[in-house]
């Protein structure tokens, strides 16, 4: 038989791809600008407490986003759920949580060592 995969099966997981992609690009624009370009034109400084909670912010998205489609894909595949398996959904679920409440720490911690 001929059967769709489960990415096709599920839009979120393609949905999740996606965002993660665009977010991966984020990051990595905002590495190249803070770290690469500033340091080759000489302008002025930007200061660590700036830095770090913006780079942290995306990591922490990052991470979120890869444990929110690892859950997607583990609940899509899961035929029979036991206790077991409940268990091992529930790790990924609580990295989202951990992940994206750390994010929100840094993004409002940027906010307030900004001003």
């Amino acid at each position: 038989a001929n059967s769709p995969s489960v990415a096709m099966s599920y839009p979120a997981i393609p949905i999740q791809g996606i965002c993660g992609i665009i977010v991966l690009l984020m990051f990595m624009g905002i590495v190249y600008y803070l770290l690469i370009k500033k340091q080759a034109s000489k302008q002025k400084k930007i200061v660590s407490s700036v830095k770090i909670p913006v780079i942290l912010t995306f990591i922490s998205n990052i991470l979120g986003i890869g444990c929110c489609m690892i859950v997607t894909i583990m609940m899509a595949t899961t035929i029979v759920w036991d206790n077991d398996r409940r268990d091992m959904v529930l790790y990924p679920f609580y990295g989202t949580a951990i992940f994206y409440s750390f994010g929100k720490l840094n993004l409002e911690s940027f906010f307030i060592l900004r001003v």
